[in-house]
């Protein structure tokens, strides 16, 4: 994606988490719905134009490139030993899984049973893997932003499909604020790959949006969990059918 779509495309996320539609940057731009949605599509902004929509959505563009920058790829690959010894340690599984899902310390202590020394073990361990930067304070930062490669396979892919994803697919998705959508097809090998372009632009704008919300008060925020998969796949109960 283009430096100028990846600023549009922050931009819109800005909009759309104050609640601003299309047809509001519209009347602020002086031009029809459908121009604005061809200028989103397309690009095209003119800079002026531009500080004109970042006013609306109560954003500095220098904040939007900063954004930007901050969302570039940083890919973190654990060995399999490291992986290992988080899936051996229970206690450092579960402050590996808050960190990268951007609980701070502070909310980890007030909501688990953890002592602030074995917290801070954990934390140490962590970023001797490298995983994250702790900091004066135990302040975290993760230096991946959650964007960890699983090794193929590994102990973590493993006690995550065996544990966390069979409890989670087995749950009540009909409650509020819960989507389950299965929809089978078939796809061109391209087309498979296209799939896995857009799921990780989903995932990009989730991870976005689970930023932005860091502004609002840890009590009024939710645990939540995103699979997002795709996959060759006939599901084996058919085959008996099959010719």
């Amino acid at each position: 994606m283009s430096q100028e779509k990846q600023l549009v495309h922050e931009l819109k996320l800005a909009l759309h988490a104050r609640g601003l539609k299309y047809r509001d940057a519209a009347r602020a731009l002086a031009l029809s719905e459908a121009s604005i949605k061809r200028l989103f599509s397309r690009g095209g902004f003119t800079l002026e134009r531009l500080a004109t929509l970042c006013a609306l959505a109560d954003v500095e563009l220098t904040e939007l490139a900063e954004r930007v920058q901050r969302r570039a790829p940083q890919r973190l690959r654990l060995t399999r030993a490291q992986e290992q010894e988080i899936v051996d340690d229970p206690r450092l599984f579960l402050v590996a899984w808050l960190v990268l899902n951007r609980w701070s310390v502070r909310d980890i202590l007030a909501s688990f049973t953890l002592e602030e020394r074995e917290l801070q073990r954990c934390l140490i361990r962590l970023d001797r893997f490298r995983l994250i930067e702790l900091q004066p304070g135990n302040r975290v930062r993760l230096r991946a932003r959650g964007d960890v490669v699983w090794q193929s396979g590994g102990p973590l892919q493993r006690h995550v499909q065996d544990l966390l994803l069979r409890e989670f697919l087995a749950g009540d998705f009909a409650v509020r604020g819960a989507a389950l959508h299965v929809h089978g097809t078939i796809f061109s090998a391209a087309g498979l790959a296209q799939v896995q372009r857009l799921l990780q632009r989903t995932l990009r704008d989730c991870q976005a949006l689970a930023e932005q919300d860091e502004a609002q008060p840890f009590a009024e925020r939710h645990g939540a969990a995103i699979l997002l998969a795709v996959r060759p796949w006939h599901y084996s109960g058919f085959r008996r059918y099959a010719r």
